[in-house]
């Protein structure tokens, strides 16, 4: 084979593999999620054996490294200083990711992006926990518990894989808040009863903008027909204005003594009077038989 050309597929398979639509697929892709489970319920486990320990159902703890250690961080003031084990509280945060990170599709940061939001929600908070458990047994206790690195060090991975689709379904969120506000806002610009009539009246074929050329034509008549600083009326100025402009005609008001005015095809021609329909007056003496 060419070396060129396996050169050439070589880069096009790469570029094919890391292309935005491939990563955008592995973001809540199966192979990703997996080992975010896996972790999650070792955590489970780990933290479930601490908090048995801590709350007496074990009498010691798995400790290969730092014999006592364990039994220093998980007796010690810190670990106590809340009502319930400490432990307990990791090992609900361990179930509750696992079950996030087992619902939805490969597509569920675009489908379910809250979903994903909560995941990574919980996932920054065993990061910081962990964060905090380093340094508290460093610090504070001056003991090192293997069980608990161990889970830190699990907190610590889950946090960076669920990292990635986690930002991506803000993103999702934020576009879509975007979108809507857009949406309701172009939908507001539709109703001109919710907004002032002079801001609708250049829109095409909108009624508001021959009541405001009929306005300012008004105007521009009075500001070249008075003098300078006369006061005036201009609101009946603009009134006679219009009216003057939209006077019915004679062959409108023949048409029709009141109400509104009809086209001249859409009139009903009237009958001539026939006197020998005519009522005869009561009490006529002329006319009485």
């Amino acid at each position: 084979m060419n070396p060129k050309n396996t050169t050439s597929l070589s880069r096009h398979t790469h570029e094919s593999r890391y292309s935005p639509a491939r990563r955008e697929s592995m973001r809540s892709s199966w192979s990703r999620r997996v080992p975010v489970i896996v972790l999650s319920l070792a955590g489970f486990a780990i933290a479930l054996t601490l908090t048995l320990f801590q709350v007496g159902v074990l009498d010691s703890v798995w400790d290969p490294f730092f014999g006592d250690g364990s039994r220093q961080v998980l007796r010690s003031s810190v670990s106590e200083a809340l009502p319930i084990p400490d432990a307990s509280l990791g090992a609900v945060a361990y179930l509750i990711e696992a079950i996030l990170e087992s619902i939805g599709g490969p597509n569920r940061w675009r489908e379910h992006p809250w979903i994903v939001a909560a995941a990574g929600l919980v996932a920054a908070g065993l990061g910081l926990a962990a964060l905090g458990l380093i340094a508290a047994q460093a610090l504070l206790v001056g003991a090192f518990c293997t069980l608990c690195l161990c889970s830190a060090a699990i907190s610590l991975i889950v946090a960076c894989l669920v990292a990635p689709e986690a930002l991506a379904a803000v993103s999702t969120l934020k576009a879509r808040h975007s979108s809507k506000h857009r949406s309701t806002a172009a939908h507001s610009d539709r109703h001109t009863s919710k907004r002032p009539v002079w801001h609708t009246a250049d829109q095409p074929g909108d009624p508001a903008a021959r009541i405001k050329d009929e306005f300012l034509d008004a105007l521009a008549d009075k500001s070249a027909d008075e003098p300078p600083g006369h006061p005036g009326d201009e609101l009946q100025h603009v009134r006679d204005h219009v009216n003057q402009r939209h006077k019915p005609t004679d062959a409108d008001l023949s048409g029709h003594a009141s109400g509104p005015s009809l086209p001249g095809h859409l009139r009903r021609p009237r009958k001539p009077a026939d006197p020998s329909h005519s009522r005869t007056p009561a009490g006529d003496p002329e006319h009485e038989i």
